[in-house]
């Protein structure tokens, strides 16, 4: 669970570990350019997958004549 720093509105852990996460992906980067661009681009596909199943379902929810849910 993310822990609210309530004065500045930032889940600081959520902060954290993205840096974290982005100096891994520098040190990737210094050793090998070919992994770093295999990592990256695995998680574009893996991010335009998600997109392209959310589009899916509701094409696949319209085509069969139901309703979708009501939006926020």
């Amino acid at each position: 669970m993310p822990q609210m720093n309530h004065k500045r509105n930032v889940p600081d852990n959520s902060v954290y570990l993205t840096s974290v996460v982005a100096g891994i992906l520098c040190l990737i980067n210094l050793g090998s350019t070919t992994a770093f661009n295999i990592i990256v681009s695995l998680t574009l596909l893996d991010l335009l997958s998600t997109y392209m199943i959310s589009i899916d379902w509701v094409l696949l929810k319209r085509l069969k004549g139901e309703t979708l849910p009501a939006a926020r």
